[in-house]
């Protein structure tokens, strides 16, 4: 426990991670979505019947110096969400949105011992939706598109515990997930 309390250094490290998040919340999922339509021409999406995996990310970094990150991450997740004719009440289609997330980061660590770090992360890149999310420019055929818009990531706060080999929490928004925890490696 006593080497713990001293500061380390872990400049010039790599850092490689996997993590699994909760989705984003309807907020973030709303942001997300071009427009809101509740109700549009007879249609209304079903928002509390929503499903969604998890959100998974991958993320690499390099320490340039011992309390700077910089690094990338990648972050995926799916979402179906029903459609309901207003006229007779009924579900007319499913929404389908694959959402990819790629985003450069930086990643601020304020406590940095050799056991435990602790940080928060900005980041800026691009978000990738590709489905067939209701729009009234495609109604009625609805076809498949794809959409690529500006994104950014914030984790408030998160936590690596161990040396080479550690696991990771954080809270924070947008790409990865309100909470998520995964696995990473030093080398």
């Amino acid at each position: 426990m006593a080497g713990n309390k001293e500061p380390h250094n872990w400049k010039g490290t790599h850092e490689a991670s996997i993590s699994v998040g909760l989705p984003r919340t309807n907020l973030f999922m709303n942001i997300a979505s071009p427009l809101n339509f509740s109700p549009l021409n007879g249609f209304s999406r079903d928002r509390n019947s929503r499903t969604s995996l998890p959100v998974f990310g991958v993320d690499y970094g390099y320490n340039v110096l011992s309390w700077l990150n910089i690094g990338l991450g990648f972050n995926y997740t799916y979402y179906k969400t029903p459609v309901i004719d207003d006229i007779n009440d009924a579900v007319s289609f499913n929404e389908h949105i694959n959402s990819m997330q790629l985003t450069v980061r930086l990643r601020f660590y304020w406590l940095n011992r050799e056991m435990v770090r602790l940080y928060s992360t900005l980041g800026a890149g691009i978000l990738i939706q590709h489905g067939n999310m209701l729009d009234v420019n495609r109604l009625p055929d609805n076809p498949i598109w794809t959409e690529v818009i500006p994104w950014f990531d914030i984790c408030a706060i998160g936590v690596t515990v161990g040396r080479r080999l550690y696991g990771n929490f954080q809270f924070g928004a947008m790409s990865s997930g309100v909470i998520s925890a995964g696995i990473g490696y030093r080398f």
